[in-house]
């Protein structure tokens, strides 16, 4: 897939619906990322670093029960609390905007996280993936 979707992407001509605004030509400003760019970005990696943080964090973890495939099981117990919390979203308040929800469930991620150095059993741990994946999904 991404060997045709990527060069597609890259040489579709919606590129020219964009106006190209470079400056003056003789500014010698450093270019500066804007932070409606910087923002998104730093949440992408800050969002990669959870996720692959965890898998480690369940890989380890799992590796002293059996093996660390059941690692995947595991995952995907944070995957379903997180769907049905993504679904509940339909109900929640509109006044609840989506920035408000992103900073939330950001600080929440960030608070609950630690929760996976809690467990010693793999019960504890699902309890704790199962309300770890509560604030992934809005």
């Amino acid at each position: 897939m991404t060997i045709t979707l990527v060069p597609a992407f890259a040489v579709h001509s919606t590129h020219k619906a964009v106006p190209l605004n470079r400056g003056s030509a003789g500014s010698r400003t450093a270019a500066r990322i804007p932070a409606v760019v910087a923002l998104p970005v730093l949440a992408m990696v800050a969002m990669g670093a959870f996720f692959g943080s965890a898998q480690t964090a369940l890989s380890s973890f799992s590796a002293s029960f059996a093996t660390s495939e059941i690692a995947g099981l595991l995952y995907a117990v944070m995957g379903l609390s997180s769907a049905a919390a993504a679904l509940s979203v339909a109900y929640w308040p509109q006044r609840f905007t989506p920035a408000a929800r992103w900073l939330v469930s950001s600080a929440l991620m960030t608070v609950l996280a630690l929760l996976l150095l809690v467990p010693g059993s793999l019960g504890g741990m699902i309890a704790v993936l199962l309300v770890l994946g509560l604030p992934v999904g809005p």
